[in-house]
């Protein structure tokens, strides 16, 4: 399943603070603590129909 959901998501490594009322400036990128591993990303980000599409075809799959 985590396959599924690592598909639907978009990955990151680093958090970027930006200049309010501004065109967007980057003041800072910052490294994110990386909790499962060198080898694993800092965080997945997902909307909220991705995932739930994800737990119903493998409840379907599950015989569930």
């Amino acid at each position: 399943m985590w396959d599924a959901v690592a598909r639907a998501g978009y990955g990151y490594d680093t958090l970027g603070l930006r200049a309010p009322y501004d065109v967007g400036t980057v003041l800072v990128e910052l490294e994110d603590h990386r909790r499962g591993g060198a080898n694993m990303l800092a965080a997945l980000g997902l909307h909220r129909p991705p995932p739930a599409q994800v737990l119903v075809t493998g409840a379907a799959e599950a015989g569930g």
